[in-house]
């Protein structure tokens, strides 16, 4: 059972990036193999699995066609969020190319878990690199040759300019091969930034026999005191020691292009660490992967084929426990890795213990996966981009149901990896907002708790009557955004999750109510979508701009813990005396 039914080839990649009849050749011979060794009916005749299910490869998250899938429309979505951003702005023929080449080593680079046991699956990124110089791939290099797509028009042009030492379909093998460095083990960020090293670590991987590699306990690194064996696939070389020599060559379109391919497999790896888990998450062969509320254990549903039987199985590992809990990792539009969870609430103490262990452990691998990855970024040729190195911050959101868990998650998240203790903080919830209301928020710029725009919001709003005399700016305006909407622009819909609550700068909102009330007009500074955010129910009204306006956006849970401070009976009469005497 797989999950080809719930993920179609992704219709949104162009052709030239990567053909569609390419990929899905590359699918039914290299991916498709992985889903049917993790089937229920291949570990039943498989002695590792029986002795012990707890750490076999064919119980992590899936590494097959839609897995795949996942991470090639990732990489197309991180590229256009990241150029400029946290890699630096390309021109238009060059960020083409570099999304081309995310594509293609995202297209290998889990392959090498068709081999579903412990030593296959540490070898498995060298597996993925050496699949390029095999003779199962001499007819897919032909056809992205012959189709003359993006990565190979741009070798063309290197290698008109400056001639590689091997053959372009031998450079679009190396090329292909890198697809090793989604893998952090394999390839620290440390050598992923050195092209020196990180060829020499290619020869090492792709020209010994992977039978020789799975001898050895450990992968080779890039620092290896032996030379190259050059024992396999050199038959592609008249001399094997000239593989992979565009990495450090110094011709200028030579270190272009290297900078270029380097900067595709950052997209590659980070893709791959925000790939999809939670209520999707599945393994190889599809099945359900959850979370127990009652134990904080990870449980599988493994369905015999065509449903015939269906075996509930518990390993009390944190990680697949905490990747099941994991709702959503991105990155923003300000350049921050941002995680949402599904749920902060269990049944007891220790499974709330297990299931923030689990939580912070994932959300630990990811970190190291995709900050990293964006805190070096060299350019000979480029401007510099926007965010700074080692700005990028990790935001966990607080689940609805217990807020806290999130604030335990990032404690325990700065115990495991001290080098995160001042990037990692826990921030409001928006991710069952609506995804126009939510994308708006991400994209608004922050309010700076002491700066004078935050003084002038709490003047506004106290002249609205909101009571703001005893507030802390600190935690008031602590994931508060200023956003500009445009007139005819529909800020809420009744009905909807009341996320945020709004403060206009300017005149200029409606507010249309259920229950056949007329639409009233919004003064500037009047807070609206307060008694949603209160009682946590569903909008009663929807919200439109009327005019170009700029509004405060304040998350719901942040409204109601800091600028939520209902006056009493007494206080009330105070004020409305002082109002009518002014």
């Amino acid at each position: 059972m797989t999950g080809e039914a719930l993920w179609g080839t992704p219709a949104d990649i162009d052709d030239d990036l990567l053909p569609r009849s390419i990929r899905e050749i590359i699918e039914e011979r290299w991916w498709r193999p992985v889903e049917a060794g993790a089937t229920i009916e291949a570990l039943r005749h498989d002695p590792e699995f029986l002795a012990d299910p707890t750490e076999h490869p064919a119980l992590f998250g899936d590494h097959g066609v839609v897995h795949v899938r996942d991470i090639a429309t990732g990489v197309v979505k991180l590229a256009e969020v990241a150029n400029g951003l946290l890699l630096p702005r390309r021109p238009e023929d060059r960020q083409h190319f570099l999304v081309a080449a995310a594509l293609l080593t995202t297209y290998l680079h889990d392959v090498g878990m068709a081999d579903p046991t412990l030593v296959g699956r540490r070898v498995h990124a060298l597996r993925g690199a050496q699949v390029p110089f095999t003779k199962a791939a001499d007819d897919v290099i032909d056809l992205l040759v012959a189709d003359r797509g993006a990565v190979v028009r741009r070798l063309e042009a290197v290698d008109h300019d400056d001639p590689f030492e091997n053959p372009l379909p031998v450079v679009l093998r190396e090329l292909w091969s890198l697809n090793m460095a989604h893998s952090k083990s394999t390839v620290p960020v440390a050598v992923l930034n050195d092209p020196a090293r990180l060829r020499t670590l290619m020869q090492h991987c792709v020209f010994t026999s992977l039978d020789e590699h799975r001898r050895h306990e450990r992968t080779p690194t890039a620092d290896s005191r032996h030379p190259p064996v050059f024992d396999v696939y050199i038959d592609h070389y008249d001399d094997p020691r000239s593989s992979f020599s565009w990495l450090t060559s110094p011709a200028a379109s030579h270190q272009a292009l290297v900078q270029d391919v380097i900067d595709a497999l950052r997209l590659l790896r980070s893709a791959d660490a925000l790939r999809q888990r939670g209520t999707t998450l599945r393994t190889a062969a599809g099945y359900e992967v959850f979370i127990d509320v009652r134990t904080g254990d990870a449980v599988y549903a493994l369905r015999e084929s065509d449903n015939r039987a269906l075996h509930l199985l518990r390993i009390p590992r944190v990680y697949p426990a905490g990747e099941a809990n994991l709702r959503v990792a991105t990155v923003t539009p300000h350049g921050d890795l941002r995680i949402a969870v599904n749920r902060g609430a269990f049944d007891t103490a220790a499974a709330e213990t297990r299931a923030v262990e689990g939580t912070a452990t994932v959300v630990v691998d990811i970190a190291l996966d995709v900050l990293p990855s964006f805190d070096h970024r060299p350019s000979t040729d480029l401007p510099p981009p926007v965010a700074e190195a080692g700005a990028m911050q990790l935001l966990i959101e607080r689940p609805s149901d217990r807020g806290r868990f999130a604030d335990d998650v990032v404690t325990r998240v700065q115990e495991l990896c001290p080098q995160l203790r001042d990037r990692v903080r826990a921030v409001a919830a928006v991710e069952d907002a609506e995804p126009v209301e939510r994308e708006r928020y991400l994209s608004a710029v922050p309010v700076p708790p002491a700066s004078q725009q935050a003084a002038r919001i709490l003047a506004g709003v106290a002249g609205r009557g909101l009571n703001v005399a005893a507030i802390d700016p600190a935690a008031a305006f602590a994931d508060v955004r200023l956003a500009r909407v445009l007139a005819g622009e529909e800020l809420a819909t009744a009905g909807s999750p009341p996320m945020f609550v709004y403060f206009p700068a300017a005149e200029g909102l409606e507010v249309t109510p259920g229950g056949g009330y007329v639409a009233e007009a919004v003064p500037a500074w009047l807070p609206v979508g307060v008694t949603g955010a209160v009682r946590r129910a569903e909008r009663n009204a929807s919200i439109v701009a009327r005019a170009d306006l700029d509004v405060v956006i304040v998350p719901a849970d942040v409204f109601v813990h800091e600028w939520f401070r209902p006056h009493s009976p007494g206080e009330l009469a105070a004020v409305l005396l002082c109002n009518g005497e002014s």
